[in-house]
């Protein structure tokens, strides 16, 4: 029968250019029958029979143009599950008072929340039980069937009345009292490789990442919007249709993911949302997604800021910088030493890294001998010693011993390396330098000029005389 109440649904959805395929679909799971529905556009002048066919000549041609037509697509195949709700007409400004309202409603709904974890945990054992029955029978228990479409109903309940959709208190049962449904045909013939245990629900769930990806972005525009519109609603009294059909859109990508997992529909869920105030919805995605992208980035800026800020840091930074003047002034006084000993080391050091301190030991090496005062004023004493140490080295002065926290060793063709162990940061100071070896057989080969032995001379004429001062001959005459 044609009632009023049908007319008037009709005729608000068609003037919010909703497809009369859509508003068939919820008025009947609002438990109309078709034939009224049918009836009731005839009422208003609308032909749905033209319609259909021109929708269904439409929707042949783009399957026919594209194979990805399917994914926003309207038809129950794909669009699954069907929720049927009115936006709501005189939400309580009360639960609309920002964050307060909202931890009222969060507390309020801490009951079902608890009782949905339950039933959750149970829902994984159904699940997997069912999963066997299929697999074996080709079959969908229908006690699962009932139970996940109930949990479904119950989930959105609490979804509608936490984001003010409705404000009626969900209560604990799966059946819904209030202006909104939720509907899913029952799976007649399910797909037995889906229904593997475990490796069905995994290559579904790798299969679903770009739809749960999509759906994942829908529900941060339609978080935005709830916020949003709990100012539209305590200051006009009027819920937003725009958020209420993200919220409606979120509800059904939620359900749709676990009904392609479970196995309701073995067909891949359609991205289809409601077109309509598309601006605003936009809109909301996008401050949706920024605010999450801040919520990642934000942690790793600051903490970087305070890495890079921080007086501890300044300080590692500033010794690391007094390490790598040391490290290159004991390296140029090595250098210098082996300059001026033809080539040769300061004793102690060789192939080990050693510490350049005097207490002793195997890895040690003490260059106070060799290298002060003549080639550095001082041993220097690295920072991290400097609290033990004096901030002198005891080569030239009476008192306790020195560690100077550097290491030397020497490697082929005479690299010398200075390093620094204790560098903060993570930082490497260490510096080589290949040092020129002079041998003494390299000065034996050098040529040198002849010298001939002193002789006196033999002089044939009797008249001259031999003066051994002078470096000539000088003859004599009487």
């Amino acid at each position: 029968m044609v009632t009023q109440e049908l007319l008037d649904s009709i005729a608000s959805a068609l003037k919010q250019v909703i497809s009369p395929n859509e508003i068939t679909l919820n008025l009947v799971t609002r438990g109309w029958s078709a034939e009224d529905i049918q009836e009731a556009f005839k009422q208003l002048g609308y032909n749905t029979d033209s319609s259909n066919q021109s929708a269904s000549a439409n929707s042949s041609s783009s399957s026919d143009k594209s194979f990805f037509s399917r994914f926003i697509s309207q038809d129950p195949k794909y669009y699954y599950p069907s929720i049927s709700a009115t936006p709501p007409t005189n939400p309580n400004r009360l639960y609309a008072i920002p964050l307060i309202g909202y931890m009222a409603k969060a507390l309020f709904l801490f009951p079902v929340l608890l009782e949905l974890y339950f039933l959750n945990l149970f829902f994984f054992i159904i699940v997997i039980i069912n999963s066997f029955i299929v697999l074996f029978t080709g079959r969908y228990w229908r006690f699962a069937y009932d139970y996940n479409l109930g949990l479904m109903r119950l989930q959105t309940k609490a979804n509608f009345f936490l984001f003010g959709i409705t404000d009626k208190y969900p209560g604990f049962t799966f059946t819904i009292n209030d202006s909104f449904n939720v509907n899913i045909p029952y799976p007649e013939d399910p797909n037995r490789l889906f229904a593997f245990p475990v490796l069905g629900y995994f290559v579904k769930g790798v299969v679903l990442l770009p739809f749960s990806l999509f759906g994942g972005l829908v529900s941060l525009g339609a978080f935005i919007g709830v916020v949003l519109s709990w100012f539209t609603v305590l200051f006009q009294g009027k819920y937003p249709k725009s958020t209420f059909e993200l919220v409606v859109d979120q509800t059904r990508f939620q359900h749709a993911s676990i009904a392609y997992v479970i196995g309701f529909s073995d067909t891949y869920p359609s991205f289809y949302v409601a077109l309509r105030n598309k601006t605003a919805k936009l809109v909301f995605v996008v401050i949706g997604a920024l605010v999450v992208l801040a919520y990642i980035t934000l942690p790793f800026t600051l903490l970087n800021m305070l890495t890079h800020v921080s007086p501890d840091r300044q300080f590692s930074l500033a010794r690391n910088t007094q390490r790598k003047a040391d490290v290159r002034a004991i390296l140029d006084a090595i250098e210098q030493y082996a300059v001026d000993n033809n080539g040769k080391l300061p004793p102690g050091i060789d192939a080990t890294e050693r510490i350049i301190n005097s207490t002793g030991g195997t890895l040690t090496v003490d260059l106070c001998s060799s290298l002060v005062p003549r080639y550095i004023a001082d041993i220097p004493i690295g920072p991290a010693y400097r609290k033990e140490s004096p901030a002198y080295s005891v080569c030239t002065t009476l008192g306790p011993k020195y560690n100077s926290e550097y290491q030397v060793s020497v490697g082929p063709n005479n690299t010398v390396t200075v390093s620094a162990p204790y560098a903060e940061l993570g930082e490497t100071i260490s510096e080589k330098r290949t040092i020129q070896k002079e041998t003494q057989n390299n000065i034996e080969a050098t040529p040198s000029p002849t010298i001939f032995p002193t002789q006196t001379p033999t002089i044939s004429s009797p008249s001259a005389v031999y003066n051994p001062l002078s470096p000539t001959l000088m003859p004599t005459f009487p």
